[in-house]
């Protein structure tokens, strides 16, 4: 659906879609975008989280000028989008005007002005204090994917966010998923590989502690209750600590059929202590 979606927006000149359907098109994605659950397969797979702005990019030049701002405010401003998805399309705007990053600004693709990027940032960042005070941002897999954004914009407010932000174990396991990266390592085979970010994660909360809290909580009826991705993290997360400590450094990276392994030899304890 992507691929056709993409495809018909960069199909000879995008200015062709009609402005109404190419805002209908963006508002649908931008809320549905959260529910898509995709397993990237291949070496050189593209992020998934690109498609949206590969989608995006062409169809907002469809929508008229006049109006697409208000239409991108009203986007920021829904209460279906979650910040997430407001970070990725912030940051493309943002790079479209050379900030944030290496590359200069991009004149002849950006989708909007400096002055109208300045208003959308402080309705951005409102959201994004809405999840972590709702709960939501923890709620959902992925909900923390606004915090690099975010520090761009308010570094002292991402700071005390977290600080605050493992005071329990389940925002912790949370917190844990959002600092691990998902890749694949090739040696004779591809193999798909885990590794969570410890330094980044060191930001949130010590690392040994971490390890400690973590490590206990995985034998709990509370660590099933977990989406099965978020399980996976931290049970590489004790994977990758445990080597360490048993000096076989590995850079972190756990295979994934390991993970699952270990992970099914955990829930089968609490089964078992349950019965």
């Amino acid at each position: 659906m992507l691929e056709e979606i993409e495809a018909y927006a960069n199909k000879g000149d995008s200015k062709n879609i009609p402005s109404e359907r190419a805002t209908i098109l963006i508002r649908c994605l931008c809320r549905m975008w959260s529910s898509f659950e995709v397993e990237e397969k291949g070496f050189f797979t593209v992020p998934f989280a690109w498609r949206l702005l590969f989608c995006v990019d062409p169809l907002l030049e469809a929508v008229d000028t006049a109006e697409r701002f208000s239409f991108l405010r009203g986007i920021f401003e829904d209460k279906t989008v979650n910040p997430p998805i407001l970070a990725l399309l912030l940051q493309d705007f943002e790079t479209q005007h050379g900030r944030y990053t290496d590359k200069g600004p991009n004149e002849d693709k950006q989708a909007i002005s400096l002055g109208e990027l300045l208003e959308l940032e402080p309705v951005f960042k409102s959201r994004c204090i809405d999840a972590i005070d709702s709960g939501t941002a923890l709620s959902q897999y992925g909900g923390l994917n606004f915090l690099w954004m975010l520090s761009q914009l308010d570094e002292e407010l991402v700071k005390h966010i977290k600080e605050t932000l493992v005071t329990d174990d389940i925002s912790l396991a949370k917190v844990i998923s959002y600092c691990t990266s998902r890749g694949k390592t090739a040696v004779r085979l591809v193999v798909e590989t885990r590794q969570v970010n410890k330094e980044t994660l060191s930001e949130f909360i010590n690392v040994e502690e971490a390890y400690s809290r973590i490590d206990a909580f995985v034998t709990t009826r509370e660590f099933l209750l977990l989406p099965k991705e978020t399980q996976k993290d931290v049970v590489a997360f004790l994977i990758a600590m445990a080597n360490n400590k048993k000096s076989r450094p590995t850079d972190g990276l756990v295979a994934e059929e390991t993970i699952q392994e270990e992970l099914q030899r955990k829930v089968n304890a609490i089964q078992r202590i349950e019965v």
